[in-house]
Parts: structure tokens; sequence; C-alpha cells
């Protein structure tokens, strides 16, 4: 639990000055590695040293900036044909992009030798999970230092390899052999957070945050792992902390209404601080989801419907957005769907959601109506049997018997395209098959009591509209 109290950061002071240090630091490699991409642009290279290369490098890998970081290799083979550290990066690039080259790397470089070159073996291996343990018990007991790029691409393999119980169960070892520890402990603390292990995560972010206080960041994840946890009290005094190092942190705008929403208090503050973060952030779906239901539990229905539709007309494509207006946009269902059909080259879930509904309602000329439309604008429509089987039946229960025969033909057609695939989907297609099988004998019987009576998804529950 988050507990420090004035006399700690009275003991701090001293750390703080080194944490504007490493932030001005922070800021001098992110402004490099941007000069270095406007060279690029401008065909204007001048010499670099190998550190600022190897800097340029880390920086463009955390931003997965893969052309910065293939022009910084090429660059560096030509300036510094011999530099171990830039040679084990080009390795790392390999790992990423083109794991079947990485085998003919490593088996190339058999002189070169260290913590990075080990775990690029590993990786070219094909071990994972516990078949991975014994090597990296190996490469543990190998090294008597791990410096914080060790660290970095032992997290990284781990995650990679599946082996992340190994990494908590060996973090006391790891951490004496460390010449960063805040490293080590941040990375154990990620690793953990995302296992959704928050209460492991906690407790190895107390311990961190007594060695380096005065990182924004180590304070975040303690806060998002106590909003996991429900302890919302403690998030909100972790996100004090984060805010005392760094005024402005976006993330933690996000996390602190989040935290304010789980405890029902000041919403009116939360709300402003989701509105502030969805506004740089419309893509932020998490946060969406909880400025919505912010804005229901103090009942402003009129923002939260402006929002969805501001948003939803930004990104017509994005189907979440869509679900959420679907639930209280009723009346304007089927021109929101059209919309997303229109700006989406793909058949989406939310569409099929749309048919159920109208096909639970009975909705015979809506669903044919809304298959007019959609199938101009989006080729899905014409080959799902499953689509076509409700407007065959659609059509059937409004006397377009020819029509419903002719889209029951169709949907076969379909089928037998697309019936070699998981026995799951064959079993669904099985069903569809038999119920458009039936659909054209009832046709071709013409027996309209039989017609009347068909139905084999037990959906004719309401008026025909």
């Amino acid at each position: 639990m988050v507990n420090r109290s004035h006399s700690d950061s009275i003991n701090y002071f001293c750390l703080y000055n080194e944490y504007l240090c490493m932030d001005d630091e922070r800021n001098s490699l992110d402004e490099n590695y941007r000069e270095f991409k406007e060279n690029l642009k401008n065909g204007n290279l001048p010499k670099y040293d190998e550190f600022d290369l190897i800097e340029i490098f880390d920086v463009a890998a955390d931003n997965h900036d893969y052309y910065v970081q293939t022009e910084v290799l090429m660059l560096g083979a030509r300036l510094f044909p011999q530099s171990k550290e830039l040679m084990q990066r080009r390795g790392f690039l390999y790992a990423n992009i083109n794991p079947e080259a990485l085998g003919d790397f490593v088996d190339n470089n058999p002189q070169f030798d260290g913590v990075c070159w080990d775990l690029l073996r590993l990786k070219d291996s094909g071990l994972r999970g516990i078949d991975a343990e014994p090597i990296l018990d190996q490469i543990v007991k190998k090294y008597k230092k791990f410096d914080d790029e060790d660290i970095i691409r032992l997290a990284e393999t781990i995650r990679q390899l599946k082996c992340e119980d190994w990494f908590v169960k060996n973090v006391d070892l790891l951490e004496k052999k460390s010449e960063f520890p805040d490293v080590l402990l941040f990375e154990v603390a990620m690793l953990q957070h995302d296992a959704e292990d928050d209460e492991g995560a906690v407790i190895t972010l107390d311990k961190l945050t007594k060695i380096d206080p005065f990182r924004a960041e180590n304070w975040i994840l303690m806060a998002e792992s106590y909003l996991n946890l429900g302890q919302y009290e403690d998030g909100l005094k972790a996100i004090d902390f984060a805010r005392a190092v760094e005024t402005t942190i976006p993330e933690a705008d996000a996390i602190e209404a989040s935290l304010l929403l789980g405890l029902d208090k000041n919403l009116p503050r939360a709300i402003g601080l989701f509105e502030n973060y969805v506004a740089d952030n419309p893509g932020a779906t998490n946060v969406i989801h909880n400025l919505i239901l912010a804005y229901n539990r103090v009942g402003d229905f009129e923002k939260c419907r402006n929002l969805l539709i501001n948003l939803f007309n930004e990104d017509p494509t994005n189907s979440y957005l869509l679900r959420e207006l679907l639930s209280i946009s009723a009346d304007t269902a089927q021109e929101l769907v059209l919309k997303h059909i229109k700006s989406n080259d793909i058949g989406a879930g939310v569409v099929e959601f749309y048919m159920w509904s109208l096909m639970l309602n009975n909705a015979w000329y809506s669903i044919i109506g809304f298959y007019e439309e959609a199938s101009r604008y989006n080729e899905f429509f014409n080959k799902d049997s499953e689509t076509i089987f409700y407007v065959a039946f659609a059509c059937l229960n409004v006397g377009e018997l020819e029509r419903a025969k002719d889209f029951a033909v169709r949907g076969l057609e379909c089928i037998n395209k697309t019936f070699n695939t998981h026995l799951s989907f064959r079993m669904n297609q099985y069903g569809c098959q038999q119920a458009l099988s039936t659909l054209i004998k009832l046709v071709d019987y013409g027996k309209q009591d039989m017609i009347e009576s068909f139905d084999p998804l037990g959906v004719k529950t309401k008026e025909k509209d």
C-alpha cells in the first residue's frame, strides 16, 4: 500500500536532482532521434559516433520505427563495422521482422558472446515455455552483471517465450546481478500487471518506488494496478505522487478519472479528465466506455449521445462505437449500420447482431431493404451464406417466393465455396445448408401452410412489419 510521509519526501531530495538529469537526458535522446529522421528526409546525414547511433536505434525500437532502425544499422555497418553493440541490435531487428534470417545471422557470428547474444541464440532455438527455462538458468549463472540493455532484452525474450513465471521466480537473483535494479523491477512489474497479477505488481512497485520515487511511470503503473484491484483510494494516492513528479501526464488523467468513477466520487472532475483524454485519443475504447458510464451515472444522456455520434462520424469503421450507438439510437440504426458498412471493407460482427435483431422482430421488409442497400457497398453480404438465408427467409415470409428461392440457391453456392474449414464452422454451415435446401423445396411445393409453419430459427413471435 502507498504510504509516503513528508519526511520521506525530504529524504528523496537528492534522488529528485538525479531524476531531473535523467529526464533531460530522455528529452535529448528523443530530440536526437527526431533529428536523425529529419536528416534522412533531407538526404543529409552527418557523421555520427557509435554511441549516438546506438541511442537513436534504441529510441527507434521503442517507437517500433523499423525504417530508422534499419537506416541506423546500415550507417553503422559503414562507419563502425566492428561494433559488437550495433551487430547484436541487428540480430534483434532480424528476430522482430524476419525470424527466418535470425538462424543464419547467429550461425554466421559465433565469435560474439554476451547476454544479448545468448538470448538471440535462445530465440533461434525454438524452445518455448518450460523447455526454455534451463537455458535461461544457464544465462543467469554464466554472467555476473546485467546492464540495462541486458535486462530489457531479457524481459522482451521472456515475454516472447512465455517464461513469465521464471522471471518472477528469479527476480531476487537478477536484482543482485543488475547494474540498474530499477530497470529490472519495472520490467517485472509490467509483466505481472500484463499477466493480471496486480497484487504481485503492487508489491514489486512498492519496492521500486523506494529505489526510484521520482519516475512518474512507476507511480502510474502502481495506480493502474490498484485500479484493477478495486483499491481506488490507494490508486489516487499513487496518482498524487505521479503528479508531484510530472504535472502533465495524459495517462494519469485517464486512470485518475477511472479511480474516481470506481469510488463514485467527484464525477464532474472524472468526466472532465475523461473528456480531455478522449479528445487527444479518440481510439481509446476503454476510456470511452468509462466516460459513457460516467455520463449515464450523472444523467447526462445528451452529452453521451453527442460524444458517440461525433466519434463515430470521425471513424465510422469503429464497431465498438457503433454498438454503443445502437443501444441508444434504435431509430437511426439502419442509417448508422449502413454508414459503417460503406466505410468498412470486411463483414463486421456488429452487422450480424443487427440482422439478428431484425429477425427476432420479424422485420422482414427491413431485412430485405437493408440487404439491398448493404450489398451495394460490401461484397461480404453477397457471399455470406447466413446473411443470404436471412434474406431468403424474409422474402419467403412476405410472399416473394421465387426471389426467396433465388437467394437460397445463391446461399447454397456460397456454402460449397467455404465448406473446407474448421469443424465448428462446418457444423454451422451444415445447418444453414439444410435450412436453405428446405426453403427451396417449400417454394417448389407451393403449400402456404407449410411455408407459414417453416421457422428453423424459432423467431416467428411477432406480427410481420
